[in-house]
């Protein structure tokens, strides 16, 4: 009678070595035929339910007002976005406002003016990469029979001395021998969304401005700023009691970065038709300055609800960069048609980039091309074949200082 007990006994010692863990709520889950005592449970976890939001919400207010008088016209608007995501815990927050105006000042000058503004916060649970922190991978790799909580040895719940549920991480059990073990030990997918923080903030500010004076009937001047100032800062917390920081009592990892672009644009253009001529021409000087500022810090040893980097008692590391890029540009183009049929341009631009050195800096580029209607001609004016034929040809060259860093 002792042999059928002993093969039961292995077989639910190998059942629970296995696993680590005894969902079954009996000491001796398997039966003398090898078959499970029962199907019931203490725990069923579905990671599917228990990390995935199937009911985001997503608010959003809009206001706008446009107006204005016979020289004048403005428009105003705001915009509020609260997107909940499909992972629990994750959201994404956005506020943004618009204002443009244009004003005909005299009859020879027009001025006007685009401004945005835009922040906006994002939680984003990590969905991507080889870490255990990974919500999808997490749901392919770990089994419906490890909980979310701890439980003893019997597989009665663990609570805290406030009782409030413990996660379970599958490594704290306290010398515990089953419901202790499992794969990805020392972490908890559920744990991760609450305990951790990973919050990214962007801040982003666009003026563009423009003034138009009318010098003849045919020729114009245009003079156009922009400026730009980007802000982009993602902050990751790991908590300091739980989870894959817990030895290292916590980690803090900023990263800021301040890109700020200035752009000034000068032309002067011409425009005349007379007969069936066209000719149209333009002298355009272009200059263009960006400011990259990168700052990259990270500790850890942090006290319980602390947070900030300021907080850590063992500073990591820290590392910046500053990058200060310039472009000048100087550019001319012809264009003339005859009777909206025959068409010819060329153009011709110079550049100089400080990504090279100064024996190298400027570089000349030109373009030349042109193109004839031919449905215009007589002799397909009553064509059934085409409605519109046209010839085409061009050639020009083009710089690229994409790609190769900075000088120095």
């Amino acid at each position: 009678m002792g042999y059928p007990n002993s093969a039961t006994q292995s077989a639910t010692d190998n059942l629970v070595q296995r696993l680590g863990y005894n969902p079954y709520g009996n000491t001796l889950p398997v039966a003398v035929d090898g078959k499970l005592v029962s199907t019931d449970k203490s725990w069923e976890t579905d990671w599917t339910e228990e990390l995935f939001n199937d009911a985001a919400m997503r608010t959003e207010h809009t206001l706008a007002v446009s107006g204005g008088s016979e020289n004048t016209s403005y428009y105003f608007s705001s915009n509020y976005l609260d997107q909940e995501g499909s992972i629990k815990t994750s959201d994404f927050e956005r506020v943004t406002t618009r204002m443009n105006i244009d004003s005909k000042v005299t009859d020879w000058i027009n001025v006007g003016l685009n401004s945005s503004y835009s922040t906006s916060s994002q939680t984003t649970p990590n969905q991507s990469g080889s870490e255990f922190t990974n919500i999808i991978q997490w749901i392919n790799s770990i089994a419906f029979l490890y909980p979310v909580y701890r439980h003893d040895a019997q597989g009665t719940l663990i609570v805290d001395a406030g009782g409030n549920k413990i996660y379970d991480y599958g490594n704290n059990a306290d010398g515990q021998s089953v419901n202790a073990r499992r794969t990805f030990e020392g972490e908890n997918i559920v744990g991760s969304l609450y305990l951790y923080d990973a919050l990214t903030k962007q801040d982003n500010v666009t003026l563009n401005s423009y003034a138009q004076i009318k010098i003849t009937k045919d020729l114009s001047f245009k003079t156009q700023l922009s400026y730009e100032k980007y802000t982009f800062d993602a902050y990751n917390y790991l908590n300091n009691e739980y989870g894959k920081a817990a030895s290292i009592a916590g980690s803090v990892e900023q990263n800021i970065n301040f890109i700020t672009t200035k752009n000034i644009i000068n032309s002067f253009n011409y425009n005349k038709s007379f007969d069936k001529h066209t000719i149209s021409a333009n002298a355009i000087h272009e200059a263009y300055k960006k400011n990259n500022d990168d700052m990259v810090a990270a500790g850890i040893g942090f006290l319980p609800n602390v947070k900030v980097l300021d907080g850590s008692t063992s500073p990591e590391s820290v590392s910046g960069s500053f990058t200060d890029e310039t472009l000048e540009s100087y550019l001319a183009r012809v264009a003339y048609d005859y009777n909206r049929t025959y068409f010819v341009e060329g153009s011709f631009r110079t550049d100089g980039s400080s990504r090279f050195n100064d024996e190298v800096r400027w570089g000349n580029f030109y373009s030349v091309g042109g193109s004839w209607i031919i449905s215009r001609e007589n002799f397909l004016e009553n064509s059934q074949f085409f409605d519109y034929l046209k010839l085409r040809f061009s050639y020009g060259e083009l710089g690229n200082n994409r790609g190769i860093g900075y000088f120095p």
